[in-house]
């Protein structure tokens, strides 16, 4: 049965049958940009139309099996997305699927045109509408499931919205979208031009496409890397020595030159053209396959010097250096105070690792973390002034017109111009680039030209910080190596420059407390190496950063942050400078109590007890973030010793004697709601 007499006759078996077997036939040409990405659903077919030739898609978690639900983009949500490997190994497994797509956040960084009923002959010269072709020839676009429909996306961001006469939907922010690898435009997703974008918004009806926005100009845009123009000159010297004749070799390199992209596609010819075997139209179509995930450009040097290159790579740099011996007696009266760059947080010359899991927001807060000192802002503290900073954003997760997106959206929220940034940040896209640092190699573990290339530009800047996003980009080596992971750091140290490095945690840290939670992936070498930690928590009320590390100050300071919807940023809204105890908030515990107790309620002191404090007030509003079960246990006890509340016994449903906790009149006097005021520091993000 074919689809069309499968959603004609209402069959949702054939017709899964049917998706699921076109799904197979493509799945090669979807684009690894979007597998790249932790956003996966799956989805079933249902509600079949017969008449309007139409069916539904309900998305389904890859490792769960589970109906999406809930609030999309919460903690839960971003949780149970699956990788691509994920997604697919579940449908593999799993007939009663019929297709896989994407959550639409904008963590993700994708937009998604959906054009309903807008191709005709699907299979024998297919015909789209020249109203759809304007956008989908643009980008990688394929077919919808139906056959009828066109699927476009891009990177960047946009408002979503819907045009119900047209057919036409953009997705960004919310839903999700299935990706069927039916291919109309073959290849990658393009950057969305700020004309691209307007054009969209106005065709799809998006709410805000009208408002006025000042965006970057493509003068200012950042700057791309030069070290792919110096790689592929080292590479042109080392492939001189290498013969192109034999095929499996030639295709192992193609595979290695490959990683750097399509830059690196006129060397791969003229090295291929030695052989007396070349085919140029074998050659294009070769290198067009090649989707190398585990090879590197530098897999070319080490077959040069097989055939007698010379070449050298860099040695990490403690080889080269001892330790060093302190003089006793030039020890100074009075003991040097360790600087920071961010009081409490960022100390200075140091290596602090920035954790979350993937999707939670590092990269965003990074950001804003990055304007601030530029500007020469405390981003945890309204009005504080700090000294200004260079600083080099090294982004491999988050592509150039994501950046600019986020920096103007902060920039417009901050009341601040351009000239404020200008030679104070330095934005680096690395997302089509090979970006390892530091790598095992046959003689131990090795830095790379990346690594030099990065040395230099940070001395050229003159910066004083580097963000870098990500760690796994960064580090080739097995991250539970602990060798491996203190030599990264020390590699790190050596580029003599303060280091915020950004890493992903598994799902289990992420939903964790910020006490119970590892806060790092890997080796404990992660936690040793770094001087500092900073680990980000996501969940239904925003976002918590917290220090669970710090080796020059005390540990434990918070900052609680929410997104603002009118302006598109996470803002910080407010901070504390040690982990929370209940005597900081003893109004505010005090009045939830007070509640709960005027309800009726008996409350326990027993910790196993259904009805214990905690238990019945850390929903409530007012309940501070943060503030452990341990510290409102302490607190209760306090509040007894003072005088504050008391034990009293009462009888039980069951005749037996039971004991609950009540306020005293003292303590009901503290719990006024005038006298019940939180002591976060209030954040007002545009204060200078």
């Amino acid at each position: 049965m074919t689809q069309a007499e499968a959603i004609a006759s209402g069959n949702a078996a054939s017709l899964t049958i049917s998706l699921r077997s076109a799904l197979l036939r493509n799945a090669h040409n979807i684009p690894e940009t979007l597998k790249r990405q932790k956003c996966w659903v799956l989805w079933k077919a249902s509600q079949i139309d017969t008449v309007r030739r139409k069916f539904g898609k309900v998305p389904h978690y890859p490792v769960t099996k589970r109906t999406r639900s809930g609030q999309q983009g919460a903690e839960k949500d971003l949780a149970n997305l699956g990788t691509w490997q994920e997604a697919w190994s579940a449908f593999e497994s799993y007939p009663e699927f019929a297709g896989v797509g994407i959550a639409m956040l904008p963590e993700f960084g994708f937009v998604a045109l959906d054009a309903n009923k807008c191709a005709k002959n699907a299979g024998e010269g297919i015909d789209i509408t020249n109203s759809v072709t304007d956008f989908s020839d643009t980008t990688y676009s394929e077919l919808s499931p139906s056959g009828l429909g066109v699927r476009a996306f891009w990177l960047g961001s946009a408002h979503d919205g819907k045009n119900h006469n047209d057919g036409f939907e953009l997705f960004h922010s919310k839903g999700f979208v299935t990706v069927t690898g039916d291919c109309l435009t073959k290849g990658e997703p393009e950057a969305l031009t700020e004309s691209m974008r307007t054009q969209l918004e106005a065709r799809c009806g998006a709410k805000n496409a009208q408002r006025v926005e000042e965006r970057l100009t493509s003068s200012q845009a950042p700057l791309i890397h030069p070290l792919i123009v110096t790689q592929l000159g080292d590479l042109a010297a080392a492939l001189v020595f290498i013969p192109s004749d034999d095929r499996e070799l030639w295709v192992r390199i193609g595979m290695a030159l490959k990683t750097l992209g399509d830059a690196a596609k006129p060397l791969w010819q003229e090295w291929s053209a030695k052989s007396t075997k070349y085919d140029a139209e074998d050659a294009d179509r070769t290198w067009a396959s090649f989707q190398p995930d585990r090879t590197g450009y530098e897999a070319v040097f080490v077959e040069a010097k097989r055939w007698g290159w010379e070449g050298q790579r860099q040695l990490m740099p403690d080889s080269r250096s001892h330790p060093v011996p302190i003089d006793m007696k030039a020890l100074p009266k009075i003991p040097p105070v360790s600087p920071f760059i961010i009081p409490g947080w960022l100390p200075e010359d140091t290596v602090t690792l920035f954790s979350a899991h993937g999707g939670a927001g590092k990269s965003f807060i990074s950001l804003y973390v990055a304007i601030c000192l530029a500007v020469g802002r405390n981003p945890f503290r309204a009005g504080e002034k700090l000294l200004r900073r260079r600083v080099v954003v090294y982004s491999a997760e988050d592509s150039t017109i994501v950046l600019q997106g986020r920096v103007r959206r902060y920039m417009d929220y901050m009341g601040i111009q351009n000239a404020d940034l200008d030679g104070w940040l330095l934005l680096l896209d690395a997302t089509s680039c090979d970006n390892v640092l530091f790598k095992e190699a046959r003689t131990g573990c090795v830095t790379t030209t990346r690594y030099d290339w990065l040395a230099d530009t940070i001395h050229a800047f003159k910066a004083d910080l580097l963000i870098f996003d990500n760690a796994s980009d960064a580090l080739d080596a097995n991250e539970n190596d602990r060798a491996a992971v203190r030599q990264f750091f020390s590699a790190l140290r050596g580029l003599k420059i303060t280091v915020l490095l950004l890493a992903h945690v598994d799902a289990a840290s992420s939903m964790a407390k910020p006490r119970d939670a590892k806060g790092y992936s890997g080796s404990t070498a992660w936690n040793n190496s770094a001087r500092s930690r900073w680990f980000l928590i996501r969940d239904e009320a925003g976002l918590t950063l917290s220090q669970p590390k710090v080796n020059y100050a005390r540990a434990g300071s918070q900052v609680t942050l929410a997104w603002d919807t009118s302006h598109e940023v996470f803002v910080v809204t407010g901070s504390y400078d040690e982990a929370p105890n209940g005597g900081q908030f003893r109004p505010m515990l005090l009045r939830l109590i007070g509640e709960v107790q005027d309800e009726g309620t008996n409350i326990s002191l027993s910790p196993t007890a259904t009805n214990n404090p905690y238990k019945l007030i850390k929903d409530r509003i007012g309940f501070p973030r943060g503030l452990e079960r341990a510290a409102l246990t302490q607190e209760i006890a306090a509040w007894r010793a003072e005088g504050l509340a008391d034990v009293q016994s009462y009888s039980q449903s069951n005749r037996s004697t039971g004991m609950r906790l009540v306020l005293t009149e003292a303590g009901r006097a503290l719990a006024s709601p005038k006298a019940a005021v939180s002591p976060f520091t209030a954040i007002a993000a545009r204060a200078e």
